[in-house]
């Protein structure tokens, strides 16, 4: 009777054992395409249902902070978004918006630009070529040379460059509206006693124009100017004993035009040396020309009286 009960149990393990090793076979076995499909327990349509609440919640969450964000909060972007965001092509035709639009700060702009000082620059050349490089010491040859530089530097009146030479000449600066025209013109001129030849005497007028700086003229010690009480500027030139020109010029812009002149010259007619010409002042316009006496040459000249303007010193004394 023992003997058939443990026959009984070991035929059972036996079979446990093949059942079990079928099993593991059936794993190892590749699914069929055209096995029929698994059949869904309840217990499963329980974990998907409970699956798909959870989507629906997730959802949820994100369509609340889409309007947190419209609402003015801010939305935060999961790392990924940003890489895909970052990694999208730009559109190089397209219109950059107001918040593309690069903003230009007063300091990129720059500053407007002054306008340039040109009188004060001639001002301060004129006055250093007076001065000289050893400001009042003893003159040498290297102190002219400096002066003379200057001097062609800027191109003023070489009386400016003599006044070394005269230590009486009173050399000054004047800037004024000589010809009413809303610009102002400069002027270099000398002072001396009352009733002299050098009393107001101008060797430079400067004036402005387009922004840009014009010398209308320059004189000399025998080809000096004047300003005249009636407004015209007088020119005197003297070549030698023999003859002598008085021109008259009205201001404009930026240039003189002539009036009349009188002319001096002995080498022509020696008894009839007065001339009197409107369409220029040179000696060898001998066509323009008409011959005068001397009285009403004298007459001519006397109408213009001369002014004597008050020059600031370059070098006060």
């Amino acid at each position: 009777m023992k003997n058939r009960i443990v026959i009984s149990v070991l035929c059972i393990c036996m079979l446990l054992t093949v059942s079990g090793c079928g099993a593991g076979v059936e794993d190892e076995v590749p699914s069929d395409d055209n096995s029929e499909p698994p059949v869904i327990t309840e217990s499963d349509q329980e974990e998907q249902t409970e699956s798909d609440d959870d989507h629906e919640s997730i959802a949820g969450n994100d369509a609340e902070e889409s309007e947190d964000y419209d609402s003015g909060s801010v939305m935060t972007t999961s790392e990924g978004d940003t890489d895909a965001e970052s990694k999208k092509p730009s559109d190089d035709n397209s219109e950059p918006t107001n918040s593309e639009l690069p903003v230009i700060t007063e300091s990129e702009q720059g500053e407007p630009t002054e306008p340039r000082d040109y009188y004060g620059e001639l001002i301060a050349a004129a006055t250093e070529c007076i001065v000289g490089k050893n400001e009042g010491e003893t003159e040498d040859d290297e102190d002219y040379e400096f002066r003379y530089s200057i001097y062609e530097n800027y191109g003023f009146s070489y009386m400016i460059y003599l006044s070394s030479f005269y230590t009486s000449m009173k050399l000054g600066y004047l800037i004024e509206d000589i010809d009413g025209n809303g610009t102002e013109e400069l002027i270099f001129g000398q002072n001396d006693e009352s009733g002299s030849l050098w009393d107001g005497v101008i060797y430079d007028l400067y004036t402005i124009s387009d922004g840009e700086l014009v010398h209308v003229f320059s004189g000399l010690e025998k080809y000096r100017y004047y300003f005249c009480e009636n407004g015209l500027i007088a020119n005197e030139r003297e070549n030698g004993f023999a003859e002598s020109i008085y021109s008259y010029y009205s201001f404009e812009g930026a240039e003189l035009h002539l009036e009349e002149a009188v002319i001096f010259s002995e080498w022509d007619d020696i008894e009839n040396p007065w001339f009197y010409l409107t369409q220029s002042d040179s000696i060898y316009d001998t066509e323009n020309r008409e011959s005068v006496s001397e009285e009403q040459a004298r007459k001519i000249i006397k109408k213009y009286v001369y002014e004597h303007p008050v020059f600031t010193p370059f070098v006060e004394e």
